[in-house]
């Protein structure tokens, strides 16, 4: 799973949608940021974007505050640019710093006269205990995928496919509190046999609630999410009916 990708197309797709304002009367700039912490990661990285006046051309250059001044933990980040395929150059803020699990981190964002604060706890490190990458399992009641738990609580199980052109989005399932969960349940998904990758998904509070209340926001003031995951994986796994 490419989370790099992942995390590109969510901020493009939220600049996109959070880039206009329908009236110039007495328009006001907005801010968002936009930042996901993956624990393990060696980089962080933070978007700081603008909105627009419906007068105003929307490409990246317009929206991204290019002069903001953004910290981490105290630590300033630099400005980088990112050729993403056909979207054209996307920028964002970046600190070369590996992100370690249960740890709180805080951001602070300044924008000429606008300070901007939040904090995320990353969650515990994750990973797949039951079975190991490239196993050969039998999909039956006793086939149980097990992880540790990451002290959060809350779990998305992503299934990708595998076939010789690489690795696809398949199907996913929220787990609630249990840290295990029955294959034999999603049988029906599995009408022959085939090799798949499994991602355990581990939010913490701050990114869960963004992605379940539409109008939450991580800062004190503006809008945005400064949030973390940790991912455990089994790869390589041959599934037999």
């Amino acid at each position: 799973m490419n989370f790099k990708i992942f995390f590109l197309v969510i901020l493009i797709i939220l600049s996109i949608s959070c880039s206009f304002i329908n009236e110039d009367d007495g328009y006001s700039t907005g801010y968002y940021i936009f930042s996901i912490l993956r624990v393990g990661d060696d980089s962080i990285k933070v978007i700081v974007d603008s909105t627009l006046s419906i007068k105003d051309s929307l490409n990246f250059k317009n929206n991204f505050v290019f002069d903001a001044i953004v910290k981490i933990d105290g630590e300033s980040l630099s400005v980088e640019s990112l050729d993403v395929d056909s979207f054209g150059y996307k920028y964002f803020y970046s600190l070369d710093k590996t992100v370690l699990p249960e740890k709180s981190y805080e951001i602070e964002v300044k924008v000429k006269d606008k300070i901007f604060t939040a904090r995320s706890v990353t969650p515990k490190k994750i990973n797949f205990s039951s079975y190991s990458d490239s196993s050969v399992l039998k999909i039956d009641s006793s086939l149980v995928l097990e992880w540790n738990s990451s002290g959060i609580g809350f779990y998305m199980l992503q299934i990708n496919q595998k076939n010789e052109y690489g690795s696809f989005y398949f199907f996913e399932i929220g787990v609630q509190n249990d840290t295990f969960f029955s294959l034999s349940k999603l049988s029906y998904l599995f009408p022959d046999s085939g090799t798949y990758d499994f991602y355990i998904i581990s939010y913490d509070s701050s990114y869960f609630n963004y992605l379940t209340d539409q109008n939450y926001s991580s800062f004190n003031d503006g809008y945005g999410l400064f949030g973390s995951v940790s991912v455990g994986s089994l790869k390589e796994v041959k599934l037999l009916k």
